[in-house]
């Protein structure tokens, strides 16, 4: 990806991510193909959505069970969101535990230039199909 639609993915998701991280979100992007960059920006989960998802399901860890954490989701569960304390403590960290959980999935994503037009380069073998269908079925038993 060039500087300018760095600059523009970034600026378009800047609510979604920890922008402490930029450079090295921008030095990724650098080397990046970009509709791998594109669908990892596609794939960011939205704070607003996962603070309404912890106001309203809160108490059953389904906030916790969206951002990728299971064990807290079923404790937060069966604890009933702590007797309320835990689910009203997810109210005022829900935004910035959603921006960790994509600059995290961000910097971890594994594509480039390089891996993309390799895996497009690859040649997919023909499939040969049988001159007889009821032959080959027979031939398989």
């Amino acid at each position: 990806m060039n500087s300018e639609q760095i600059d523009r993915a970034i600026l378009a998701n800047a609510s979604k991510i920890n922008l402490g991280c930029e450079d090295a979100i921008r030095h990724l992007l650098a080397d990046a193909d970009e509709k791998a960059a594109m669908a990892v920006f596609a794939e960011m989960k939205s704070p607003t959505t996962v603070l309404l998802v912890s106001i309203f399901l809160g108490g059953l860890g389904i906030d916790r069970f969206i951002l990728g954490q299971q064990i807290l989701g079923v404790l937060k569960l069966v604890t009933c969101g702590g007797c309320g304390i835990w689910t009203i403590t997810d109210w005022f960290t829900a935004g910035d535990r959603t921006r960790s959980y994509n600059t995290k999935k961000m910097l971890s994503a594994k594509f480039s230039k390089t891996d993309a037009a390799a895996s497009s380069a690859a040649p997919v073998p023909p499939v040969e199909k049988p001159a007889d269908p009821e032959k080959a079925v027979s031939a398989s038993l």
